[in-house]
């Protein structure tokens, strides 16, 4: 999942930096675009819907819109194609979730790695200070 500071989304695989594969494509202004990427341009069948709710079916190649009609559930092509995107999407979601947690616990573990490091430090200090002081005295 790769999100802009704009509120760009886009939730899907990546190969060689580029988009590729089955992806949801999240505009800021609430358009979503749900279907395959090649080499970073839309390519294929997809379904594209507008902020309003309303479902476009469309064909891309190499980024261009060359075909599009009103998003038809009973067309078993549409719903496929909606459903396969909107499947990526969602295991992009879940691995970056995971991903997520795990930078989670590493930070986590880091800081008392820290932590624990400053208190043994601290520790062998004040022993090393009174050994000093002890041999001072003698």
């Amino acid at each position: 999942v790769y999100k802009w500071s704009d509120g760009t989304v886009y939730s899907g695989e990546r190969k060689d930096d580029n988009k590729c594969g089955p992806a949801v494509y999240k505009w800021k202004n609430g358009d979503v675009y749900s279907g395959e990427y090649k080499d970073d341009n839309r390519c294929g069948p997809a379904v594209y819907k507008d902020k309003d709710g309303s479902k476009t079916f469309c064909i891309y190649e190499n980024d261009d819109w060359i075909s599009k009609v009103p998003f038809d559930s009973n067309n078993s092509e549409h719903t496929e194609t909606l459903m396969r995107a909107e499947e990526s999407a969602t295991r992009a979601e879940e691995s970056a979730r995971k991903a997520e947690k795990v930078v989670k616990n590493a930070e986590l573990e880091a800081s008392l790695a820290k932590k624990n490091h400053k208190t043994f430090a601290k520790s062998n200090f004040k022993k090393a200070y009174k050994k000093t002081k002890a041999l001072e005295h003698q």
